[in-house]
């Protein structure tokens, strides 16, 4: 007996140094979702927006999925990928959640995805996925590496650009963005003359446009405050070239884009798996309720379908599950999900969504809205 309690003490050593969360299944009636998001640092200017999508996808399934209650748990990501890891944490070992979905922040990704993975905890990104540095996640948007290079497809097609300039954001999702443009314009015939990082934060963007004086076309990637710096000296500099963002700025919200670049974005092209604009029923009725939602006339943003469509993939998987839903069951369900969106289908397989994208362009609606208008679909792969 004795050593039979030696045995049984050894291995909860082990457990706990290797960090082996105990759990047992779905605490009794609930669901439990935890969500990173950015409260604080250079994503804060979506948290409005995020906190507007998440309360339409709960109060569309009236807060219950499968009969379990949702209980979604916030935590805020901030923009350090060890605090972010964190809070990971406090959601496995004290939370003890069954799925994780985020983080925004795209620096913050892989370090999630990579703690997640080996412990067998389902976790869904509002990111893309198709890198390197996540390997175990469901990235439902797609992949990034042929979304954002839809963007080198247009300009080198549509716009007639042989040389580009590309700036962007010098982390780990600028510089996938710099990749993608990079290699589908390069494989069209086009060359790129000068490639170049902006640290965080930086203001004057006076250098890096000087730098990319003698293209044809500009590829930007670039986060608040950078975004909108880049924007206004680009029209105060004259710049005639067409500036195209590899992820279609800016990462906040419509509020953000109306207020902070105004007018100085339109015309500027970008790419986006959705905008307020596409003319579905799902989609005008959503548009409709964020704004009546947000007591105000200004169009949901990128940010607001995203985070909403994360939250109702994770529940289409749970709705389509018999039987104990747990962390095991969820995983399995998200593995070969076919989910329906505001405006189509998607299918994830091999953990990432086949989803086609937009190329769009920024101009006014009205006199409350500027936002990104579609005009051409890139479909997803067959």
């Amino acid at each position: 007996m004795k050593r039979l309690f030696v045995i049984f003490m050894s291995v909860i050593l082990i457990l706990t140094a290797t960090n082996f969360i105990v759990y047992a299944g779905s605490e009794s009636g609930t669901l439990k979702v935890g969500a990173l998001l950015s409260y604080s640092g250079h994503g804060a200017v979506e948290a409005p927006s995020i906190e507007r999508a998440f309360n339409y996808a709960l109060n569309k399934v009236g807060g219950q999925i499968n009969g379990l209650k949702i209980i979604l748990l916030r935590e805020d990501e901030t923009d350090n990928p060890a605090q972010c890891i964190a809070k990971v944490k406090k959601f496995m070992d004290q939370d003890k959640v069954d799925v994780i979905i985020g983080p925004v922040n795209g620096q913050n990704v892989p370090a999630v995805d990579n703690y997640l993975g080996p412990l067998g905890v389902p976790h869904v990104s509002y990111t893309e996925g198709g890198t390197d540095e996540v390997k175990y996640g469901f990235y439902w948007m797609g992949n990034l590496m042929i979304n954002a290079g839809a963007s080198g497809i247009y300009a080198y097609d549509e716009l007639k650009a042989r040389k580009a300039a590309i700036i962007y954001q010098n982390f780990n999702y600028g510089q996938y963005i710099r990749d993608a443009f990079k290699a589908t314009f390069t494989a069209k015939g086009g060359t790129i003359i000068s490639e170049q990082g902006v640290p965080f934060g930086t203001m004057d963007m006076a250098a890096y446009l000087t730098g990319a004086k003698n293209a044809d076309v500009i590829c930007v990637l670039l986060v608040a405050p950078t975004d909108v710096s880049f924007v206004r000296q680009y029209r105060e500099f004259g710049i005639k070239v067409p500036a195209i963002f590899g992820e279609a700025f800016p990462q906040g919200s419509s509020d953000y884009l109306n207020k902070q670049a105004g007018d100085a974005i339109i015309g500027m092209y970008g790419v986006l798996p959705w905008s307020p604009l596409i003319d579905t029923p799902e989609n005008k009725k959503f548009v409709q309720d964020i704004m009546a939602k947000a007591g105000d006339q200004i169009l949901p943003s990128f940010t607001t379908f995203g985070q909403y469509t994360t939250v109702d993939v994770v529940l289409q998987a749970v709705r389509t599950i018999k039987g104990d839903i747990n962390r095991a069951s969820i995983k399995k369900a998200l593995s070969n999900l076919s989910f329906q969106t505001l405006i189509g289908t998607g299918q994830i397989q091999d953990r990432i969504g086949n989803f086609g994208t937009y190329v769009v362009q920024a101009g006014r609606v009205d006199k409350d809205n500027i936002t990104w208008k579609p005009i051409k679909y890139y479909p997803a792969k067959p």
